[in-house]
């Protein structure tokens, strides 16, 4: 009975706002306990994952820098990263992740009502980070998750109003994230919270002065950088764990992610 109250819990969370990097399962380093193809015996203290990441955010909070309106009307994320992962007796893990990514930005850069709107290709991304069990009690765990994610795609088009025009600007996106988590195992499925600080830093250049006067301006976050996430974990198997994650501060977003220990 517990386990579906927590699923009804995380469903009703998973449709309000979700804020910065995927943080994920703060017990993650001890989940998959053998390998699909090489067993515990075989790899000793280390271990090796791959996994799958799939973000989208539908309006992360930003502000441009550099133009008479300050506040970002609009700015959607698409991410899809595959993961190589490390891990470390069972209490640490270090990751690269490595994909593609898609944003569309909506601003007015004056003080008069016209909008200027950036649809970027899928560009190349790639991101490191590091996750780790600070205590661990029983089924109770509290760990530390450190994210960075860089990518830098071409802009296919800007428009001012409803006119496009074929673009050669490039957006450079930067994004920082920190998170401490707590979380509770109930057999096949582990719930977690965590608090998350995260930091943008970007910038939009090369820009056609057909739509704006500046031939570039800076991104930064908007707004309060404390994140809550909740998440809920599934082991189906001693070598596979899929999670799903959302927040309930900011903006709307969804990830999914699955790790496979081989």
């Amino acid at each position: 009975m517990k386990i579906f109250t927590l699923v009804a819990i995380f469903c009703l969370f998973a449709l309000t706002p979700l804020f910065g990097l995927y943080n994920g399962n703060p017990a993650a380093p001890s989940f998959l306990t053998d390998g699909l193809l090489l067993s515990k015996e075989i790899t000793g203290p280390l271990h090796y994952e791959i996994g799958y990441q799939r973000d989208t955010v539908d309006n992360r909070k930003l502000e441009a820098r550099g133009l008479v309106r300050r506040r970002i009307d609009e700015f959607i994320i698409k991410i899809d990263q595959g993961l190589v992962i490390l891990g470390l007796l069972q209490r640490a893990q270090l990751y690269a992740s490595f994909g593609a990514t898609r944003f569309y930005v909506r601003n007015r850069p004056e003080s008069d009502e016209r909008h200027s709107n950036y649809q970027s290709e899928d560009g190349f991304t790639w991101g490191v980070g590091g996750r780790v069990i600070l205590y661990k009690w029983g089924d109770t765990t509290i760990g530390l998750n450190a994210t960075y994610l860089q990518t830098q795609p071409r802009i296919l088009w800007d428009s001012l109003q409803e006119g496009f025009i074929p673009s050669h600007s490039r957006l450079e996106y930067r994004e920082y994230q920190v998170g401490v988590g707590l979380s509770h195992a109930f057999k096949w499925v582990v719930p977690y919270l965590a608090i998350t600080y995260s930091a943008v830093y970007g910038r939009l250049t090369n820009i056609q002065s057909d739509v704006i006067p500046q031939t570039s301006f800076g991104i930064r976050s908007h707004g309060h950088p404390i994140g809550l996430r909740i998440g809920i974990s599934t082991i189906t198997h001693e070598s596979l764990s899929i999670t799903t994650e959302a927040g309930v501060i900011s903006e709307r977003g969804y990830i999914l992610a699955g790790q496979l220990r081989f």
